[in-house]
């Protein structure tokens, strides 16, 4: 019974170290150009759907801005890699974000945005640093649009039992 058991533990283990070695081997490491390639590629292919000609597939319907970017990454030479347009859509969105949040990060610690306050004409300035908010309005009373809150107490809230 132990030989048994020590036989099916041993192929278990075999094949447990062949799926690891596959999954190690099959792992995309993208590169900084296969990046900068990816997001030419999303540029292009959001161009090509602005513009007056549109590719299409052979039945004649439009193509994708997702399928465009596959072609043209394919087209680049990336064909080999077998990576389907889901995932590299999927790549270009956390470049994008990463970018995105590189580009906030680069403009300081503080961020102001400005907006208007509650459908009105006034202008809001609303400026986090850190974890901190602080808003001003300017043009107007800030306080003329909220009603004020009463504050309650203990004593307040409690009905007596006489």
């Amino acid at each position: 019974f132990n030989k048994v058991m020590e036989s099916a533990l041993a192929k278990m283990n075999a094949t447990l170290q062949i799926k690891i070695r596959t999954y190690q081997q099959s792992k995309l490491k993208w590169t900084e150009q296969m990046n900068t390639d990816l997001l030419e590629c999303k540029k292009k292919a959001m161009e090509f759907l602005k513009s007056e000609n549109l590719p299409c597939h052979v039945n004649g319907r439009k193509k994708g801005y997702i399928q465009v970017m596959k072609d043209l990454w394919d087209k680049k030479g990336y064909e080999h890699l077998g990576l389907k347009s889901q995932n590299l859509r999927d790549q270009a969105a956390r470049l994008e974000k990463i970018n995105a949040a590189a580009e906030t990060r680069a403009i300081g610690k503080s961020k102001c945005k400005f907006g208007v306050l509650n459908g009105t004409e006034k202008a809001i300035v609303v400026c986090e640093q850190g974890n901190k908010q602080k808003k001003a309005a300017t043009g107007a009373d800030d306080g003329a649009d909220k009603p004020k809150k009463r504050k309650t107490t203990a004593n307040s809230n409690s009905t007596s039992n006489l």
